[in-house]
């Protein structure tokens, strides 16, 4: 776990798979992330099981600190550790945590993992 003074990270796992199938179908959220249609459940159970077998990608829950509440994922992708890097993206999905400094912590404590667990620069 990777935490701040707002906002932890967690590996993604099964108590977050249910929040995460809802943002990806959330219309406002898929038109942010690039997504034609919605996903299914048999889709979304496939890619989430697959998630630990990745060699280049690394994906976190982003829950608060205060009552551990799943905000929003951060992941890593196209993780290249032949040139050191790898490209973030990230989804705030409660609405009410939105521009309220989450994302920018999430950010800070995935870019400190990246560069200190990953060797990435």
């Amino acid at each position: 776990m990777l935490s701040g003074s707002v906002v932890c990270l967690k590996p993604l796992s099964e108590c977050h798979k249910t929040k995460t199938k809802d943002w990806s179908n959330d219309p406002v959220l898929m038109r942010l992330l690039g997504r034609a249609r919605p996903v299914g459940t048999i889709e979304h159970e496939e890619w989430f099981s697959s998630l630990h077998k990745r060699q280049d990608a690394v994906y976190f829950a982003i829950e608060t600190v205060s009552d551990n509440r799943h905000i929003g994922n951060v992941w890593l992708v196209h993780l290249d550790s032949r040139h050191r890097k790898a490209e973030i993206q990230i989804m705030i999905g409660d609405m009410d945590h939105q521009n309220k400094g989450a994302g920018s912590e999430a950010i800070r404590l995935i870019s400190e993992y990246a560069f200190s667990c990953l060797n990435l620069h």
